[in-house]
């Protein structure tokens, strides 16, 4: 799993983890032990008050194997609105186009209207739709040109 930090001088602005899709489900219980690591007693509280949640994001199928896929993104808030996930998205474009895929994807939550904006403005479209009890997301997906040498 790739965790990318975005820094300024002295602050993480911002975070970000990506991966081939094929790698996700080995280390999607590593995410979270590091999301919580990093988030301390937080992001466990919230864990722990929906745990039907982590479970149907530990069995939910978020992409497809020939994607390279942003598992996570965030942006601490008082960085927001400075460019941040652009700059982590643009990243994570270019690890896919180095490792050769040309698809990159995300999902989505449903209710999360910024967000599913954000990545409309970036270029993504929607491929699909995950509804489970728990979870309502968007499968969303940037195509990108991958130069091959032949």
């Amino acid at each position: 799993m790739s965790i990318h930090i975005l820094l300024d001088s002295q602050n993480v602005m911002g975070m970000m983890t990506c991966l081939p899709i094929k790698e996700l489900k080995r280390v999607t219980l590593k995410k979270v032990l590091v999301i919580i690591k990093l988030r301390k007693l937080s992001a466990l509280k919230i864990i722990l008050k929906n745990p039907k949640s982590l479970f149907a994001l530990m069995r939910v199928r978020e992409g497809k194997e020939n994607e390279y896929h942003i598992s996570m993104i965030a942006t601490l808030p008082e960085f927001q609105g400075r460019g941040v996930a652009k700059q982590l998205i643009a990243y994570a474009e270019a690890i896919s186009v180095a490792e050769e895929f040309n698809k990159l994807s995300h999902t989505v939550v449903k209710q999360n209207d910024t967000a599913f904006n954000l990545y409309r403005k970036f270029g993504f479209n929607v491929v699909g739709e995950i509804d489970d009890n728990a979870l309502q997301m968007y499968r969303m997906r940037k195509l990108l040109t991958v130069n091959r040498e032949d």
